[in-house]
């Protein structure tokens, strides 16, 4: 059970989250865990399965697994296990599009997690830290969620955590996260310094899908500075890069940030085919996170014109595709996505 444990966690640790490869290994863990009784591999067994599925954006299948890690840990009243549940639960809850719930969870994660009692566990749950994951998706869904300065103060404990850790994995999450925060918030200069940080680690540890994120962050920053066709090509290779390992989790806004580059030069057309795609996708895996996002930018794309129309409904007008943002924002309590919507609203109304 446990060289199964540990080979599921090295293809994660050497392909991402979603690659393939993971999931014989863990199932297998859980067959054996299962034949044998409830033995303490069952736990780490069910959530490495919980992190491929998370990883592949298979949504519904995550969200069943961590709330069955929650209830296990519950029983079990182990500080360590109810932590690792949490760690489950905040990134499914932030790209279903309910950020509230995912800073919940990370929250009582930050509140449980001890560096010295809890560091250690990186090797057995996916790679990396459990109290710098809580900050980052806890900074990001504070983003969202309109609270702008706390989140930089967080990403920046993210950040300090990854450092004094000394894991370099972590490190690497740490810094791409911070560089998609940046992205985010349309600084290009601290988005592009963080994903090289994150690209070198990246390299380094021969992670590609971090390396494929934080090439994507950098791209966009390239084109947002000047270099807009170096920056294109960037973000198509690593975003064609991550999907090819299996790993689908977040391709909705780093598609959005290709969309973003190809508006930067004018290509309308394929931007808006860009963001059909991103929309296809949520509705089929369930990442509803930047879904509002994704109808604002359809809708800019539509009141540019240019025969930018996508072929499933070319007679959608821009104020609806304002509204539909405007409406799946306040939804989601996301009020940074629900004034770029109202924003957008207000030049068509």
């Amino acid at each position: 059970m446990a060289l199964q444990i540990g080979l599921g966690a090295s293809f994660m640790a050497t392909g991402g989250w979603g690659t393939p490869e993971v999931e014989e290994p863990y199932a297998r863990a859980q067959a054996l865990c299962q034949r044998l009784g409830d033995t303490p591999q069952l736990f780490p067994a069910v959530w490495g399965l919980w992190l491929f599925r998370w990883g592949r954006s298979e949504l519904a299948a995550a969200e069943a697994l961590g709330e069955r890690l929650h209830a296990q840990a519950t029983r079990a009243g182990d500080p360590a296990l109810v932590l690792q549940a949490h760690h489950a639960l905040w990134p499914t809850r932030l790209v279903q599009g309910v950020p509230a719930q995912a800073l919940e969870h990370a929250r009582r994660g930050i509140a449980l997690y001890e560096p010295d009692a809890h560091a250690a566990m990186a090797t057995v749950y996916g790679n990396h830290d459990a109290g710098v994951c809580a900050r980052v998706v806890g900074a990001w869904t504070l983003e969202l969620l309109g609270n702008s300065e706390e989140a930089i103060g967080m990403s920046g404990d993210a950040i300090a955590l990854a450092a004094r850790l000394r894991h370099p994995f972590t490190e690497a999450l740490a810094f791409v996260f911070a560089a998609h925060l940046h992205r985010f918030r349309g600084d290009a200069e601290a988005a592009r310094t963080h994903a090289e940080r994150a690209m070198a680690l990246s390299r380094e540890q021969g992670v590609g899908l971090m390396l494929a994120w934080a090439s994507t962050i950098h791209g966009w920053s390239l084109a947002e500075t000047g270099r807009a066709e170096d920056g294109i090509a960037e973000m198509r290779q690593a975003i064609a890069s991550a999907q090819g390992s299996g790993s689908y989790q977040l391709q909705t806004f780093l598609l959005a940030t290709l969309a973003e580059g190809l508006i930067r030069v004018g290509e309308l057309g394929a931007a808006l085919g860009v963001v059909t795609e991103a929309l296809v996708l949520a509705a089929r895996t369930g990442e509803r996170f930047y879904e509002a996002e994704l109808h604002r930018l359809e809708g800019e794309l539509r009141r540019a014109g240019r025969d930018a129309v996508a072929p499933a409904d070319p007679a959608r007008p821009p104020e609806a595709c304002f509204r539909t943002a405007l409406e799946i924002a306040r939804r989601q309590g996301a009020r940074a996505l629900e004034r770029r919507a109202a924003a957008s609203l207000a030049q068509v109304v």
